[in-house]
């Protein structure tokens, strides 16, 4: 369905541009909007879906469109596509930017924008609502993401003392916990330092009760 929407789309811009008429506040702006990720052909059907979404929208029309190849970029790769687009006012050229998050926004006519006091105060006072909701989301998010870590890091501890209640190295605990061993290694040294294992040698060793009444266990 969305492609259809597309084409349909873009056979009443070719008929219309030059003589529709469109509402007194109209605005034409020329956005910019990005994908990135992996794998290559992921972000370009990302982006593909995203314009078909455009397409499908209300109170816009987009009157051109190209959509660029996608570049790798260190690990990730980076599409774009760069589209004109009729917003009927103000207010749905600001709903689209919160919808779509665009790199760039250049507006092309009118060359002069008057807008009432009302009417501005209306849309700070929503952007603001909206910056508010994203950073209450943001710190929701990092709270969830810090209780989760120091739940793995428990996981992990815990596994680490059933595993060490015998020697072992470095590469045994990596294979038995499906760390690579880089992680493992890492994971190892951050432990010893905090008193839970010592090196000897290759091998790891679990510290005794000393190292546990030190961080907070009990004798016993």
């Amino acid at each position: 369905m969305p492609k259809d929407v597309k084409t349909k789309k873009k056979a009443e811009k070719n008929k219309t541009q030059d003589t529709k008429q469109r509402p007194a506040g109209a605005i034409l702006c020329r956005v910019l909007v990005e994908v990135i990720g992996a794998p290559k052909e992921h972000i370009e059907k990302a982006i593909g879906m995203l314009v078909d979404k455009m397409y499908a929208e209300e109170k816009i029309e987009i009157i051109s469109e190209e959509t660029f190849e996608a570049k790798e970029r260190g690990k990730l790769f980076s599409t774009f596509s760069e589209l004109d687009i009729w917003f009927d006012d103000i207010v749905v050229l600001e709903k689209f930017m919160f919808d779509y998050t665009p790199s760039s926004v250049e507006v092309v006519e009118p060359q002069e924008l008057t807008v009432p006091s009302r009417l501005f105060s209306g849309i700070m006072n929503d952007f603001l609502l909206r910056m508010h909701e994203h950073a209450f989301k943001y710190k929701d998010l990092s709270a969830h993401s810090r209780a989760l870590a120091n739940n793995t890091d428990a996981v992990i501890r815990n596994f680490l003392n059933y595993l060490l209640n015998e020697p072992k190295t470095a590469e045994e605990v990596s294979k038995a916990t499906g760390i690579p061993l880089e992680n493992a290694a890492a994971l190892l040294d951050k432990f010893a330092k905090v008193g839970i294992c010592e090196k000897r040698g290759d091998s790891w060793h679990k510290l005794k009760k000393g190292a546990d009444v030190k961080h907070g266990g009990s004798k016993g």
